[in-house]
């Protein structure tokens, strides 16, 4: 699992400072069991409490999220179950939170939660402070928000949903039984031994939730994530919820939108890596692709594919085609280990090929790699801005229309 800790800064602090009676009020224990609140930008639930955390599950709509505030009276973990998110902090400070990752946010730190992918579902684990023994959540404060709420309150910007919770795929943890959606898996484990603790160690995250651990003498407090080994001790009776999901590192392959692109870039450039871009329709996979894809990685540290919309493809290639829908296309790449990134797009200047444009001006990338059946002056007519261009060249009789037309070729003869 991958970690990243916030801290708060002055300028978190400075606003909190002159805001400092909210935190005095006393806010009363309303029961959120069993109905969902519906939010401007998704819908929440709790999951699972007692009187020293709460588990929150959220549904965030692509292109929405949470306003820029902050918690009085709690810590807390989020986990990004499916999707992707932008965490944004004072300042315009931005992070970005792959599937399978997570951020722990202190109390009085100010932040958003948007999401990139078209649902972005999150794991929020609250962790009580000593004023507090349940979730309260008119505890925080709004001071940027898309949707015009009041700074304060929580209850005034919800509808409160108690029917037909299945269309919200609702849930509870309960002790033992497994919930399992979008390829995750979570358990709330009753762990009585050390044995069984460590049966526990193959999850990407486990979470105490009530009782005492102990690593190597030191007391682990509700909501840690657990980082199991043999050195750790149990007393009495433990319960930690246990999260896995299988393809999770192949789902963080996908980038969603220019804004993240930029993040991504930006990360990737910091750390002295060249990146390599090239695109196509890839509609049926074959050795003369795999060959391209595997010579366009030699030439740099990472390497980003734009893939092309099913639209592109109808007007490039035919209505008859693609043969393989974008999604399809888009989990095949994940599972390519020689591609680190996947730019789903839909061209919207088809002549000039604007769209596709806007992402290698982004990305500015060592090489803009296409097949032999390119010229250098085609590119260069449409994308004059790019620094270097290499031309791979072609396997002999390997392309999707020879395998197309060897299809027909048979179908006919039958």
């Amino acid at each position: 699992m991958q970690l990243s800790i916030l801290t708060i800064c002055k300028s978190d602090m400075d606003i909190v400072n002159n805001y400092m009676h909210i935190k005095h009020e006393n806010h009363s224990n309303v029961s959120y069991e069993n109905g969902v609140c519906v939010k401007p930008w998704g819908h929440e639930f709790l999951i699972y409490q007692n009187n020293k955390i709460g588990m929150w599950f959220l549904n965030i709509k692509k292109n929405t999220g949470t306003s820029l505030h902050c918690h009085f009276n709690k810590d807390t973990y989020i986990i990004v179950l499916d999707g992707c998110v932008k965490i944004t902090l004072i300042n315009n400070e931005i992070r970005y939170i792959n599937c399978m990752e997570s951020i722990y946010i202190p109390k009085y730190k100010f932040h958003s939660i948007k999401s990139f992918s078209d649902n972005a579902i999150v794991l929020e684990i609250e962790i009580f402070s000593s004023t507090v023994n349940f979730s309260d959540k008119n505890d925080l404060l709004r001071i940027d928000d898309d949707y015009n709420r009041k700074p304060v309150g929580y209850e005034s910007s919800v509808n409160f949903e108690k029917t037909n919770l299945d269309k919200f795929q609702h849930f509870s943890l309960i002790e033992n039984k497994s919930v399992n959606m979008h390829d995750f898996s979570m358990i709330l484990n009753t762990v009585k031994t050390t044995e069984e603790l460590l049966s526990l160690k193959s999850n990407q995250y486990n979470i105490l939730v009530s009782g005492n651990i102990f690593d190597n003498m030191i007391q682990m407090k509700e909501g840690s994530l657990i980082n199991i080994n043999k050195d750790m001790q149990i007393d009495s009776i433990v319960s930690i919820v246990s999260i896995k999901k299988n393809g999770w590192k192949d789902d963080s392959k996908i980038i969603y939108g220019l804004e993240h692109l930029h993040l991504v870039k930006d990360t990737i450039c910091k750390n002295g890596k060249k990146i390599i871009l090239t695109s196509g329709c890839f509609d049926i996979m074959h050795a003369g692709h795999i060959e391209s894809l595997k010579n366009a990685k030699g030439l740099g540290d990472i390497l980003m594919v734009c893939l092309s919309s099913d639209e592109q493809i109808k007007y490039l290639k035919g209505k008859t085609r693609p043969i393989n829908t974008f999604n399809d296309r888009i989990k095949l790449f994940k599972t390519i280990s020689y591609v680190d990134y996947i730019i789903p797009y839909n061209e919207e200047f088809l002549e000039t090929e604007g769209t596709l444009g806007n992402i290698i001006k982004c990305i500015d990338p060592e090489y803009w790699v296409k097949g032999a059946d390119y010229t250098l002056e085609q590119i260069r007519e449409k994308h004059p801005y790019i620094r270097n261009i290499k031309l791979i060249g072609l396997v002999e009789n390997k392309s999707t229309t020879s395998i197309i037309q060897k299809l027909q070729q048979e179908s006919a003869n039958v």
